[in-house]
């Protein structure tokens, strides 16, 4: 008879972290990327138009997916006969800590790629009082470092949304505390 460390797989070098991450937005005319490595597992550039969000909090990225099931129960059944996913709402939560344009772009929901610096240094942005959902493509990167299973070096996780839209905004807070 096998002990349980026999049938119980585990491998610690399959274990990943994002020690850094990074998120970028595209408009919707740019080219969404294929892949993010090459062969040799080196990341490739970004398709032109993507711009990084720039330093974010501890947090990092958080993924977080709804799915919405229609379940049909046959008469005298305590299970459903059948399911079906009638949605799956995927969502990435990530708080900017820079104040840059592309930040600002998704934050007020305007583009701002025309904005412009007056004289004495000060910058001018009209809100509007609904917000328009603006679509954009979105690419995250995480990277990892790890020598675990016998293999060293640098490797990178990614994930992205051909089209996405800002939902929700936290609150924008000014102060001199541990926020920014």
């Amino acid at each position: 008879m096998p002990l349980f460390d026999d049938v119980a797989v585990k491998n610690e070098a399959l274990i990943r972290k994002g020690l850094d991450v990074a998120v970028f937005i595209a408009p919707m005319t740019a080219d969404f990327p294929a892949r993010l490595t090459d062969e040799a597992g080196e990341l490739e550039e970004l398709p032109e138009g993507y711009e990084p969000l720039g330093q974010l909090s501890e947090d990092g990225a958080s993924w977080a997916r709804e799915t919405e099931v229609s379940d049909l129960f046959g008469i005298g059944t305590a299970e459903p006969v059948r399911s079906d996913v009638r949605r799956a709402t995927k969502r990435l939560t990530v708080v900017p800590m820079e104040t840059n344009r592309t930040v600002l772009s998704q934050y007020l929901g305007i583009d701002l790629s025309a904005l412009s610096t007056l004289a004495g240094g000060a910058t001018v942005i009209d809100e509007p009082g609904l917000p328009p959902f603006n679509y954009v493509r979105l690419v995250a990167i995480a990277k990892d470092v790890s020598s675990l299973g016998g293999g060293s070096g640098e490797y990178y996780l990614g994930r992205g949304f051909p089209r996405a839209r800002v939902t929700e905004v936290a609150e924008n807070v000014w102060s001199d505390g541990d926020t920014a």
